[in-house]
């Protein structure tokens, strides 16, 4: 029985193991993480118009396996050319989008009487319309409230990216 009972703790502690699949920034006392295959842009060479958007696929002592969002191309970047990192967050807009959408379009659908012919033809119009104004609403709020561009300087001193 003990046996057993040790070979499900080490199932279990292999299952709740930390994914360790990201880039790591550091700036003195701030850490930042970039997970693989988050969208990012990469300037390097120290100029702006040396720049891919993609995703980060792994990351070794000298390079940065990269691939494109245009074409899908694998890329190798050496870390000491990049100058900057941008991460765009843009699920905030979506997640509040849905949410607007499913409580306008949920509550006119359980508040509206659907007992008759024609008050259930005007719910199946009208539920729909308030899912929609609920997913504009939702969705502008989430603009708003979203941190739409965060860039991290490397070369200026400001930013290092950490290899483990």
């Amino acid at each position: 029985m003990c046996k057993y009972l040790l070979s499900i703790l080490f199932i279990g502690l292999a299952w709740g193991k930390e994914n360790t699949d990201r880039l790591i920034l550091k700036n003195g006392q701030k850490t930042e993480s970039v997970n693989f295959g988050e969208k990012v842009t990469i300037f390097y060479n120290y100029s702006d118009k040396n720049k891919i958007s993609g995703s980060i696929l792994e990351v070794t002592e000298e390079k940065i396996k990269f691939r494109q969002s245009k074409n899908g191309q694998i890329i190798e970047i050496e870390l000491s050319s990049i100058s900057r990192i941008d991460r765009s967050f843009n699920n905030a807009c979506y997640s509040f989008a849905l949410i607007g959408a499913i409580s306008a379009g949920g509550y006119v659908a359980s508040v509206g009487n659907w007992d008759g012919g024609s008050e259930s033809f005007v719910g199946m119009i009208i539920t729909p319309i308030a899912a929609m104004c609920g997913a504009g609403i939702g969705g502008i709020i989430g603009v708003l409230s979203d941190n739409l561009n965060n860039s991290y300087l490397i070369k200026k001193g400001e930013w290092e990216i950490i290899v483990e």
